[in-house]
């Protein structure tokens, strides 16, 4: 049996916390597994094929037509942006998949 947390002992819950610099640097590196599996591979670029990242759009009439689109390809940009800071050889190489296969 384990000993139950204490979250009104400072030290315990120091220990407990993780620091944003270990979350980011976890979040990248999940990015890069995610990148190196060909696995991965095929589920960014149907990301990508949804979310249209290299896209430019259309204008829709309908303003809400038009902010739905924009933030669905916002999605896209994001991921691209964290792909980048992860590894952007490994992103770059699929974002040229990506291109080279959009219709």
């Amino acid at each position: 049996m384990s000993t139950p947390f204490n979250a009104g002992d400072p030290a315990a819950v120091a220990e407990g916390l993780e620091t944003a610099e270990a979350v980011r640097s976890r979040d990248l590196a999940d990015l890069r597994t995610l990148m190196e599996l060909p696995e991965g591979n095929r589920v960014l670029l149907r990301l990508f094929d949804q979310t249209g990242p290299l896209w430019a759009g259309s204008v829709p009439t309908d303003a809400g037509v038009a902010a739905h689109q924009q933030g669905i390809r916002w999605v896209g940009l994001w991921l691209v942006h964290e792909l980048m800071q992860a590894d952007p050889l490994a992103a770059g190489a699929l974002l040229a998949m990506h291109a080279s296969r959009e219709r």
